[in-house]
């Protein structure tokens, strides 16, 4: 979101004592919205989530169900602990040289 939103040649930490907090947060908005748009969100919310309702829900969208996830827990609609099973878990290799 900041690449597209602000540029390339600034330099992004969230977290950073100066930061853009109007930049941040519009950052963030871009982000949430490019997968789910804020009208499907919305009408996702008003329906009590389950872990079968994220499913069903991500599957509409063609996306992964760990995105859902991590929006529901980024907006605290449910604990940082729910739903972690349907996260994907990316392992990095160590360089083998």
């Amino acid at each position: 979101g900041h690449i597209l939103l602000h540029g390339e040649k600034d330099v992004f930490f969230e977290g950073v004592e100066g930061m853009n907090v109007e930049m941040e947060e519009e950052a963030n908005r871009f982000a949430a919205d490019f997968l789910i748009s804020s009208e499907q969100w919305a009408a996702f919310k008003q329906k009590p989530v389950t872990l079968e309702s994220v499913k069903i829900f991500a599957e509409s969208l063609e996306i992964a169900p760990g995105i859902v996830v991590g929006r529901l827990q980024h907006e605290k609609i449910v604990n940082f602990s729910w739903g972690n099973n349907l996260k994907l878990r990316l392992k990095w290799q160590k360089n083998q040289t």
